[in-house]
């Protein structure tokens, strides 16, 4: 009796099966593990482009200069939305 790929089997009929069928659950729990392995590495880049993108803006504020009275108030504001609007479409995008 041969059952999925398992070679044939002497002793009983139940020992074949179980064999058969043990050798099935291991190829199924690892594709489920393969699967959720994939799924944590894609989560994880993502995760990793968002650290990026917040220690450059981060270091681009930290550039700033703030001694300066005559900052551009509508530049200033323009770019805080502009991360703002970035930040949203990143998790709106990750639900």
């Amino acid at each position: 009796m041969t059952c999925l790929g398992c070679p044939e089997l002497t002793g009983s009929l139940f020992s074949a099966r179980s064999n058969c069928f043990v050798d099935f659950l291991l190829q199924e729990t690892s594709k489920l593990r393969h699967q959720y392995l994939s799924s944590l590495y894609k989560y994880m880049q993502g995760c990793n482009k968002e650290l990026n993108f917040l220690a450059e803006e981060q270091d681009k504020i930290k550039k700033q200069d703030w001694s300066d009275h005559m900052v551009d108030l509508p530049d200033v504001r323009w770019q805080y939305e502009v991360r703002t609007d970035v930040t949203m479409c990143f998790y709106t995008s990750a639900v």
